[in-house]
C-alpha cells in the first residue's frame, strides 16, 4: 500500500476537509488519511504525556492502516519507549506502554459495546452522506427501529454515535459540508476510505 503522498498539492497531515474530498478524485485514500492524521494530531498532547503509552499504540496504528509515515514526534517517542525494554531497563511492555484496560475489565462486554459504537456511527453517517439526513434524536430514533438487531433505544444510539465521535471516529456533517463545496460529485470515495478506516463495520442498515 503505496499512500505516502496523494499528489504534490495533498499532505493530509495539513489539509482540510475540503482538500482532502478534490484530492479523492485522483485517490479515494485521500479521505482515510486525511481522517488518520487529524485523528493523530488530536492525540500528540496524549500521547507525550505521562503514561501515554496506550495512545502511542494506537497513533502508530492508525499512521500504518492509512498508510502513512508517522510524523518525527510520534516516531522518536515510540523509539524512545521502545528502547526502554530494548536496553533492559523496564522488565515489562506493560510498563512502558501501560495496560489496555482496567482491572476486571469483561472483555466480552466491552467488545460488544464497540461492535455497536461502531454500527450506529455507520448507520449515521450512511444516513447522512447518502440520504441527507440531519443528526437528532429523530434519526437515532429511525435507525434505532430499523436496526432492531442491535437492541437500541434512540438515546442509546445517541450515546453510541458520540462516544464513536470521541473515539476519533468521522463526523459524517463535516464530511457532507466539505463535499457539498467540493466541485465532486461522485460520492463513492466517501464509503470507500469510510470502510477503509480500521475497525469499521459495514455500511448496511438493514
Amino acid at each position: 500500500m503505496e499512500h505516502l503522498v496523494v499528489s504534490a498539492a495533498f499532505d493530509p497531515w495539513t489539509a482540510t476537509q475540503s482538500d482532502a474530498v478534490r484530492a479523492a478524485e485522483l485517490d479515494p485514500e485521500a479521505l482515510a488519511q486525511h481522517q488518520a492524521a487529524q485523528a493523530v494530531l488530536h492525540a500528540q498532547d496524549e500521547c507525550l504525556a505521562p503514561g501515554g503509552g496506550c495512545a502511542v499504540l494506537k497513533a502508530m496504528s492508525q499512521c500504518l492502516a492509512a498508510g502513512l509515515m508517522p510524523p518525527q514526534w510520534l516516531s522518536d517517542h515510540f523509539i524512545a519507549l521502545y528502547a526502554l525494554v530494548g536496553d533492559a531497563q523496564v522488565g515489562s511492555w506493560d510498563k512502558v506502554f501501560g495496560k489496555p484496560f482496567p482491572p476486571h475489565t469483561r472483555l466480552h462486554d466491552l467488545r460488544k459495546h464497540r461492535r455497536l459504537r461502531k454500527a450506529v456511527h455507520a448507520a449515521v453517517f450512511q444516513a447522512v452522506i447518502e440520504e441527507d439526513e440531519s443528526v437528532g434524536i429523530e434519526l437515532f430514533a429511525r435507525i434505532a427501529k430499523r436496526r432492531q438487531d442491535l437492541c437500541l433505544s434512540a438515546s442509546t444510539c445517541r450515546d453510541r454515535y458520540y462516544e464513536a465521535l470521541a473515539e476519533g471516529m468521522p463526523n459524517p456533517v463535516h464530511v457532507r459540508e466539505a463535499f457539498e463545496r467540493s466541485t465532486y460529485r461522485d460520492s463513492s470515495p466517501l464509503f470507500h476510505a469510510f470502510s477503509n478506516l480500521p475497525g469499521t463495520p459495514s455500511l448496511g442498515v438493514g
